[in-house]
């Protein structure tokens, strides 16, 4: 089985040294390294170099926001599995093991260790575009996974649309794509040997606030036609 790990960094030279160090150190297995310098004015492609002569980069000349990067970056992967690591996750030895070990059965298609079911509709009487739309799942089979950390199928992905909305929700279309594959989201209750840092890169410059109520109405028709995948969309 090939296994692929994506990641993504705009500066944040120190923090994304360490994610690169950690990676390297604490994975045993041989992988591809898709790696994105999404517009850094810091030498991160030169880091990614140092640290993995032979990943597969893919730079820009500016940011242009995280979910534009997706698809060109699983255009690259070439792992059977392929795991979407941040660059403001630590991983310690033997982070990927648990995950990995889900894809014996053929019916999962993505495994994180944070999930939510989704709420329906997103549609809140005191808007926040902050507030994440969904609530934390009680059993393990889940609407969707958070994106610091998680592993798909390369052969379940679904391109996902950049809506340009300030939350991104890069990490939840591709939940909802694979499902929508007929495969399984499965989030992991015991504990996964890494750590979030949450959210260490500062976003760009988003639409505004009416912009996004504007834009949750069209997202969610998109999903629409694929309601029969979400566990709980009424």
């Amino acid at each position: 089985m090939k296994i692929t790990v994506i990641s993504i960094a705009w500066n944040k030279y120190e923090l994304t040294k360490e994610f690169l160090r950690r990676l390297r150190d604490n994975t045993d297995i041989p992988f591809q390294l898709v790696f994105v310098d999404n517009g850094s004015e810091e030498p991160i492609s030169k880091l990614v170099k140092e640290y993995f002569p032979h990943s597969d980069l893919i730079t820009y000349k500016k940011n242009i926001g995280l979910p534009a990067t997706r698809n060109p970056s699983m255009k690259k992967a070439i792992g059977d599995i392929v795991f979407w690591l941040d660059n403001d996750t630590y991983v310690e030895r033997g982070w990927y093991k648990a995950m990995l070990a889900e894809f014996d059965n053929p019916k999962v298609g993505i495994v994180g260790p944070e999930g939510r079911r989704i709420k329906n509709p997103f549609i809140y009487k005191n808007f926040n575009p902050w507030e994440f739309p969904g609530t934390f799942a009680p059993n393990p089979y889940v609407d969707w996974l958070v994106g610091y950390a998680i592993a798909l199928r390369r052969e379940a992905y679904m391109p996902v649309p950049d809506w340009k909305l300030m939350v991104t929700f890069d990490d939840i279309d591709v939940c909802l794509g694979v499902k929508a594959n007929g495969y399984q989201a499965k989030m992991l209750f015991n504990p996964v040997p890494l750590r979030h840092l949450g959210s260490q890169t500062a976003t760009p410059v988003r639409p505004t606030k009416k912009t996004e109520i504007e834009l949750f109405p069209r997202w969610w028709e998109y999903w629409k036609k694929y309601r029969s995948c979400f566990m709980n969309y009424e």
